[in-house]
């Protein structure tokens, strides 16, 4: 679409098309359109014409574009001056309407396209003295470039031409050429300053110089306009501003930094307060300052108000950041976990300029800062918060997790901190400084990482700071507060992480998976973006490295992303090592026990270990030890209840026939003739495992009968008790259960051996 706005001096004429007027009437269709001047110059003809390219009515496509690639292809614009006259240069700026498409523009010789800012390239041609021109396009998406203006300069073809430099200056800096631009002009014409110079929402412009017979040089001073801040140089602690976006002006409501992008906040007035060399933004009507927290928050706490830096962009833009994260705006609003206000501002990583980050300073009322800087100069916060540091510090060196080895520089930096602490007159830079020193030296250090085969609770470091918990087969796992038995995990050498109450590794990085099925591989490192002694788990999903992830949210599922800003917190936890299990004997008064690390003898338990079998028995003796070695398969006897299983350093190996099971759980092959702890009636034996369910869980053992070639295996072993049979008797008394050697049960008895009332009993 085309409006056409002339100015005419002398022969020259600047046809401009923009896409700001309010007259849709004035724009017509692009292509194979003859344009005339409406102000009586008595030029017409001027026809512009282009290949996939859009003119309609101004509504018809986002951004009023004049001109919008319709493809993915190369597109051409030609334009054509009428007889009589050439065309001399010509300028437009170009847009991408995302940052994410990449675009190019390719000029008529002697034009030059230049960067101006991310969101815009201004390209000037000149020196082409032809009747006809044209340029060239191409963007990777369709839909997505397009041209808000565009500025043709004809003059009569018997014109005497001349070369007219334009340099642009700040208003308070003649010394510094901010721009240049060369144009083709009739000699004796009028100064026209090149489009791509003049931003005229916000600046004044003021020429010096004249066009004559000779290639000339014109000065272009711009002054912002009344309101208007720029450069930064000009802010001052004894005012106050409103900070605008092309999505609105910044907001304070309740505790928290807002906008006014689609809501109905307002904006507020902001102090920009210089001290000792920083800027703090303070929110004049709440009389606090603005935090560094990602959903910006207002505080009234000197050492918590983030200094902010002022870069200036693409004039008289400026990019606000803090610790290299940026204040963005967003286009939609955006919600802390703990707020229902929309607040639509957010600091974070993502930097790429866009309308959401370059904002403009105006200037607001007078200011006295008097107060925000006592805020800034109160030095207890600063005190505190040094020594918090330096007792967190002592406390965070050490060998358990979450701790730190102790960096070269540690003893060094700790003693300064507590020095600089001891004395009443320290500054508040000497106290960030000891601080910034001290943590620096803690970070120095290697953050201990857990060792395999350790016992673990994940903690996530956001929220209500709930535990992983680990949920049935095939299911995601949630969070909880309560650190029972379904929060502990082993962390496997091979790196897997295996729910102890169930016995099933976690697969999928985010869920519980199946018995002796697939189990995700995890990584710990030092937390991606998190604080002292944190971690982020990693495994790989669907090909990608992803992270554990939890909102630490009481009860809410647990989940897995890529590292990226829209996650930059969620994926840090604290690791807990667990050197207590929790146990259980059932109501069968024993239970099967494997560990991969050593433990000892709960109290009131006896432990057994199976050392043959024969004659469809498995026996088992008694275990006279305090601790048990690791991966030892044994049988707990005890009184059907709850017990706690200290682990320890070492313990006894005592050489069980049992069969520990695979961490992850063991899959137990067919033709394996496998036996686990079973009621059989009233008695306790090894049952044959099912042919329909070969899995058995992790930390459980298992007796595997050698393979002598007899395919008919007893359906169960009854259990040789060395140390609970008596002696073998000579006549059967009376039975209230017996079993022969088949661990069949009987009612009347022949010659031969059999079970009776858990005594080994032989009958002639």
């Amino acid at each position: 679409m085309l409006l056409l706005l002339f100015a005419v001096t002398a022969n020259a004429i600047d046809v401009t098309v923009i896409d700001k007027a309010s007259d849709a009437t004035t724009y017509g269709a692009l292509s194979g359109t003859t344009f005339t001047t409406n102000d009586a110059s008595g030029l017409s003809g001027l026809t512009v014409s282009g290949s996939s390219v859009l003119g309609t009515t101004p509504t018809s496509f986002a951004y009023g574009a004049c001109l919008s690639l319709t493809s993915t292809s190369s597109g051409t614009v030609t334009i054509s001056a009428p007889d009589g006259y050439i065309i001399t240069g010509y300028s437009l700026l170009a847009r991408s309407n995302t940052y994410r498409v990449s675009y190019t523009l390719t000029p008529a010789e002697g034009g030059s396209a230049q960067e101006t800012s991310t969101t815009g390239v201004t390209l000037s041609a000149t020196g082409l003295s032809t009747q006809t021109t044209s340029f060239t396009y191409s963007a990777s998406e369709a839909n997505s470039f397009y041209i808000p203006s565009l500025t043709v300069t004809v003059v009569s073809a018997t014109s005497t031409l001349v070369n007219v430099t334009y340099n642009l200056y700040n208003d308070d800096d003649l010394s510094t050429i901010v721009a240049t631009e060369t144009k083709v002009q009739e000699e004796g014409s009028e100064v026209a300053i090149p489009a791509g110079m003049v931003n005229a929402t916000y600046f004044t412009y003021q020429t010096t110089g004249t066009i004559g017979s000779e290639d000339c040089t014109i000065s272009v001073v711009r002054t912002p306009k009344d309101d208007v801040v720029f450069p930064f140089s000009r802010v001052t602690n004894f005012k106050s501003y409103y900070l605008e976006t092309a999505r609105g002006f910044l907001g304070t409501s309740g505790s928290q930094m807002v906008s006014t992008n689609g809501t109905s906040f307002t904006k507020s007035q902001f102090a920009i307060v210089y001290y000792e060399g920083k800027y703090y933004l303070y929110s004049v009507s709440d009389a606090k300052f603005v935090t560094a927290t990602a959903q910006p928050a207002l505080t009234t706490t000197g050492s918590e108000a983030a200094a902010f830096d002022f870069e200036a962009t693409d004039a008289p833009f400026f990019f606000i950041s803090t610790g290299g994260l940026g204040v963005n705006m967003a286009s939609g609003y955006y919600t802390t976990e703990n707020s229902s206000v929309a607040s639509g501002i957010v600091i974070n990583s993502y930097t790429t300029r866009d309308p959401g980050n370059q904002y403009v300073i105006h200037e607001g009322d007078d200011f006295d800062p008097t107060n925000a800087i006592a805020m800034l100069t109160d030095r207890t916060p600063y005190f505190e918060a040094l020594n918090e540091l330096i007792t967190n510090a002592e406390t965070i060196i050490g060998t358990a997790l979450g701790q730190y080895s102790k960096s070269a520089t540690y003893d060094e930096a700790l003693a300064s901190a507590k020095s600089v602490y001891a004395n009443s007159e320290s500054t508040i830079s000497q106290l960030t400084d000891a601080a910034n020193t001290l943590s620096d030296a803690v970070s120095a250090g290697e953050l201990n990482m857990p060792q395999p085969n350790t016992f673990l609770r994940i903690r996530s470091a956001q929220g209500a700071n709930a535990y992983l918990k680990a949920a049935a087969a095939s299911s995601r796992m949630t969070v909880t507060t309560t650190a029972d038995k379904s929060t502990i995990f082993l962390l496997t050498l091979s790196g897997k992480l295996v729910a102890y109450t169930n016995g099933i590794a976690i697969n999928n990085v985010r869920e519980i998976g199946t018995l002796a099925g697939d189990a995700s591989s995890f990584t710990v490192v030092e937390a991606l973006n998190g604080g002292l002694g944190q971690y982020s788990l990693g495994a790989t999903f669907n090909g990608d490295t992803n992270y554990l992830y939890s909102t630490g949210v009481d009860g809410s599922n647990a989940d897995r992303n890529t590292y990226n800003t829209s996650f930059i917190n969620n994926n840090s936890f604290t690791l807990e090592e667990v050197t207590e299990l929790p146990f259980t004997i059932s109501a069968a008064g024993q239970a099967t026990l494997s560990l991969p690390v050593a433990w000892k003898v709960p109290a009131g338990v006896t432990v057994r270990k199976a050392t043959r079998a024969h004659d469809n028995l498995l026996t088992l003796e008694d275990a006279d030890v305090t601790a048990v070695a690791a991966g030892e398969a044994v049988v707990l006897v005890g009184t059907p209840g709850e017990y706690t299983i200290e682990l320890a350093d070492e313990g006894e190996v005592l050489g069980s026939v049992l069969t520990a099971t695979e961490l992850g759980g063991s899959a137990v092959a067919a033709e394996t003739k496998a036996y686990v702890l079973a009621l059989q009636g009233e008695e306790v034996v090894f049952a044959l495992l099912a042919d329909d369910d070969r899995n058995i869980a992790s930390f459980k053992a298992y007796f595997v009968l050698e393979d002598t070639g007899n395919t008919d295996a007893p359906q169960y072993l009854l259990l040789d008790d060395v140390t609970a049979i008596g002696s073998v008797q000579t006549a059967a008394p009376a039975a209230q259960s017996a079993y022969d050697l088949q661990g069949r049960r009987v009612s009347t008895f022949r010659p031969g051996i059999y079970i009776v009332n858990g005594q080994k009993v032989l009958v002639k």
